[in-house]
């Protein structure tokens, strides 16, 4: 059985299988135990738990993961790697590998699949698609939580608030089902090969309800996306150009709302979104 964690059996054994690490695709392997134990130890599975991990990379987390949940399903995007994440894991008979991009996959399939009623997600995200990655974990809203590790430069945009200079859309669409908070830093020695910067784990634990009630969510989610479709410009022209309707429809809208015609598409928070989504449907 091949120990992840150990350095001196696992670059032999990555070494034996051909494989080397892909700046590209953000190959990190950690090696600090504590890392894998608290990651899952934030993603809070037990035994009645069915869990969606997005890149397993040499099993460390997955382990950890498969020690305390009913289930695991392990997707990973790189195929030269599951030759040494089986051997990983090949002491488990509650773990799944599917060779796929998280990206691509219909999630919402992979979860309803899974044989347990409670599901979350788990993460090591590489720095290249941190935020497509949350996005499509949090998308489905079959998630109880979702535990990821990520670069602190993403964990600070993920966090943000509206206000906040980092505030962005994928915050925006994941702050308005889910709540972040921040676990622990991870500095670069956890890993092989060490990155540049420091990350950090973070958990996102699903609402009971979104932010504000909405009449249309799928007409509310249009608007918040163009809320930040041209930055730095005001939220009429940059909503006029993303929904394909007329300024002026925009800016009587934003008057009914009780705004400014001259607001900027990152200044509105997710209340005033929703009085504009109102005013444009009505």
């Amino acid at each position: 059985m091949l120990n992840p964690l150990d350095r001196e059996q696992l670059l032999p054994r990555l070494e034996r299988a051909g494989f080397r690490f892909s700046k590209g695709l953000g190959q990190n392997f950690v090696t600090a135990p504590w890392v894998p134990e608290t990651l899952a130890e934030a993603a809070g599975c037990g035994k009645n738990t069915a869990v969606l991990e997005v890149g397993p990379g040499a099993g460390a987390l997955t382990r950890c993961l498969a020690h305390r949940a009913g289930s695991v399903t392990a997707v990973e995007k790189d195929e030269r790697i599951l030759p040494v994440l089986r051997e990983a894991v090949e002491d488990f008979d509650n773990v799944r590998i599917v060779l796929g991009d998280v990206l691509k996959l219909d999630l919402r399939a992979l979860a309803e699949a899974m044989p347990e009623k409670e599901k979350v997600a788990a993460a090591n995200l590489p720095y290249s698609i941190t935020t497509q990655a949350v996005e499509a974990l949090v998308a489905p809203d079959v998630f109880s939580r979702v535990a990821v590790m990520v670069q602190r430069e993403a964990a600070d945009r993920l966090l943000s608030r509206p206000g906040d200079r980092d505030w962005c859309l994928a915050a925006a669409r994941v702050g308005w089902r889910y709540e972040g908070r921040r676990i622990r830093e991870v500095p670069p020695d956890c890993f092989v090969p060490a990155p540049h910067v420091v990350s950090e784990i973070l958990c996102f634990d699903r609402l009971e309800a979104p932010r504000v009630p909405v009449r249309d969510e799928a007409a509310f989610l249009k608007v918040l996306s163009a809320a930040f479709f041209q930055r730095r410009k005001t939220f009429a022209n940059s909503a006029a150009a993303a929904l394909g309707i007329g300024k002026e429809r925009v800016s009587t809208a934003l008057l009914e709302a009780g705004l400014s015609p001259t607001v900027r598409g990152e200044a509105l928070d997710y209340g005033e979104l929703a009085r504009i989504t109102d005013a444009l449907e009505r």
